[in-house]
């Protein structure tokens, strides 16, 4: 077992990790998250961990409220330049999802 010292923090990781290129993930929204959402009524929605915010921007545009939360600052940057480029309002919070409390 690693000492604590050598246990990388995880939001670090996920900094480096979306520094390393301008796109990590498809920017498509999840196929299921799709085929379960469109059956029904826009409402509030929170995206935990929400990454590039594929599933967040796609909600938004369905007229869910949503929020999207993610460990890296990066990551909701991106999410946020999406949200903007197509007139969308997202809420964010940058936390890791331990972080959230009850």
């Amino acid at each position: 077992m690693e000492s604590a010292d050598k246990i990388p923090d995880a939001g670090d990781f996920w900094e480096q990790h979306y520094e390393q290129r301008p796109r990590i993930w498809s920017g498509q929204p999840n196929a299921r998250l799709i085929q379960f959402a469109a059956t029904l009524p826009p409402g509030h929605a929170l995206d935990l961990g929400c990454g590039e915010g594929a599933d967040a921007v796609w909600l938004a545009e369905q007229g869910w409220a949503v929020t999207a939360n993610d460990i890296s600052q990066r990551a909701l940057d991106r999410v946020a330049t999406e949200a903007q480029r197509r007139g969308l309002y997202i809420d964010f919070i940058h936390a890791g999802a331990n972080d959230l409390g009850p």
